[in-house]
């Protein structure tokens, strides 16, 4: 719906949609997903008010459990 303000709001249903899974495993489904057609970068948004180092533990796990699955060689 369309706030006050005419900022667009997604609400809770819109977020679950556009934001990524709590798991490696569905991240990467999820990006396979963007990358059939056609995607070609991201942007990662890790850190959403979370305490540093929960911030920093994900950018880790992305690093280390998702990153692999698409490296250009």
């Amino acid at each position: 719906f369309q706030a006050e303000d005419g900022i667009r709001d997604i609400g809770v249903t819109g977020v679950q949609t556009c934001a990524l899974p709590i798991s490696p495993e569905e991240v990467v489904a999820k990006l396979k997903r963007y990358e059939s057609v056609g995607v070609e970068e991201f942007c990662l948004g890790a850190t959403f008010g979370l305490p540093h180092e929960m911030t920093k533990r994900s950018i880790e796990l992305f690093r280390d459990k998702v990153m692999p699955h698409f490296r250009r060689h």
